[in-house]
């Protein structure tokens, strides 16, 4: 097994906006825009989170300030919407030198804990057929196909697959012992080198976006 590589996983703040939208611009075809990310901050009900490389210099277990945790670039993203019972994923996206390490399903599964704590029934999204990665992503993680919108995609002339998953079983499978403030998340490959969260620790010292579409 590889050592393991360390990412910090945070709310993003008005300042990253930037740095969210050098990734956004190129991982979607119809990308959000920068105030789309900014409404999104100030939503009540939307949650986004971004992944941060710890700055090569330092060592992540001994980075304890908010500070420190922020020196870092931003190298994925997460934004999801806690809407009654649903969690509802509407972008997320991980810098392409960042690819096949973890980082997405680690958003990705953040994003499931956060409708556990909250006891939402179902988590929810849309995505191209043409986009097998991330198609395999959420396939993995327990979502199934429920439906197809007719071209939604309108640059590619594609339709949406529309993704569901049922809490409740997973919830029950992954009862999380950490606290919802975690924010340091460790991602190693075990051996049929594949890329997994294996835990995450509280304390570092112990599409348009009009149309809220996943590319």
């Amino acid at each position: 097994m590889r050592n393991p590589a360390v990412f910090f996983i945070a709310p993003m703040i008005l300042s990253d906006v930037d740095a969210v939208m050098d990734i956004e611009r190129v991982s979607h075809l119809e990308p959000w825009s920068e105030v789309s990310f900014i409404e999104e901050l100030e939503r009540s009900y939307s949650h986004v989170l971004v992944a941060r490389a710890p700055d090569p210099k330092q060592e992540p277990r001994k980075i304890s300030s908010p500070e420190e945790r922020r020196s870092g670039a931003i190298v994925g993203y997460i934004c999801f919407w806690d809407v009654a019972d649903e969690i509802q994923i509407l972008n997320v996206a991980v810098r392409a030198d960042f690819h096949r390490q973890g980082i997405g399903r680690a958003l990705l599964l953040r994003a499931l804990e956060s409708g556990c704590e909250r006891s939402a029934r179902v988590a929810v999204l849309e995505v191209r057929p043409s986009n097998v990665a991330a198609r395999r992503l959420y396939e993995s993680a327990g979502f199934r196909e429920v439906g197809r919108r007719p071209n939604y995609y309108e640059k590619m002339n594609e339709p949406a697959i529309l993704m569901e998953m049922e809490l409740d079983p997973y919830c029950k499978a992954h009862r999380f012992r950490e606290s919802p403030s975690k924010e340091m998340i460790i991602i190693a490959e075990d051996k049929q080198s594949k890329r997994q969260p294996l835990h995450a620790l509280s304390k570092l010292t112990s599409h348009r976006s009009e149309s809220r579409r996943n590319d």
